[in-house]
């Protein structure tokens, strides 16, 4: 007899096998003439993935504010900056370059990420 599964029950199974393999993410500041920047680049594959990560408002936050912008411009990178005019605009360029040289992009789109969720920026 085989399992039913409910797209609910495959997103929560996602969610925490993505967890468990972000315990070791790596996040590093990147300080530019706008502000800083913090990139995620781990090299599991996954960084981009984390943008969907419901804790990482918890984890970011305490060093970008909130709310704060993030991007997932290909597999091997997620970028976050404080939500301000000119971060965002370095951000942008940031994403849209690594976009564009990608094997495996993802978008150059920005998201806001306040402590009720992620939503299109």
């Amino acid at each position: 007899d085989r399992a039913k599964w409910s797209l609910d029950d495959a997103l929560s199974l996602a969610a925490r096998n993505l967890a468990a393999r972000s315990e070791r993410a790596r996040f590093a500041r990147v300080d530019t003439s706008e502000g800083p920047l913090v990139v995620a680049r781990t090299g599991d594959g996954l960084d981009g993935a984390r943008l969907l990560l419901p804790t990482l408002h918890d984890v970011l936050a305490p060093e970008l504010g909130t709310p704060f912008l993030v991007a997932a411009p290909h597999r091997d990178a997620l970028w976050a900056s404080a939500d301000t005019a000119a971060l965002a605009a370095a951000l942008r360029a940031r994403v849209t370059e690594d976009a564009a040289r990608a094997p495996h992009a993802i978008t150059s789109a920005l998201f806001r990420i306040a402590p009720t969720g992620l939503r299109l920026r």
